[in-house]
C-alpha cells in the first residue's frame, strides 16, 4: 500500500470515527470521493516530486 493510500485510509477512518449519523456519513463519502478523484488526476504530477533524487531545475518540466 502506498503512503498516499495509507494517508487517505487514515483520514477516512478518522472522519468515520467522528461522524454522528447516516447523513454525516453520506457527506464524508462524497468528500472522500472528491479527494480521491483529484488525487488520481494529480498523481502523475505528484509522483516525480516524491522522488528523493530530483535536483535543482528538474521541476521546470512538470505541467499540471
Amino acid at each position: 500500500m502506498t503512503r498516499l493510500a495509507e494517508t487517505l485510509s487514515t483520514f477516512y477512518a478518522a472522519l468515520k470515527h467522528f461522524s454522528t449519523d447516516k447523513a454525516s456519513m453520506s457527506v464524508i463519502d462524497e468528500v472522500m470521493g472528491a479527494i480521491q478523484n483529484n488525487f488520481e488526476k494529480l498523481s502523475p504530477c505528484i509522483k516525480p516530486l516524491l522522488k528523493p533524487t530530483l535536483g535543482p531545475g528538474q521541476l521546470s518540466g512538470l505541467h499540471c
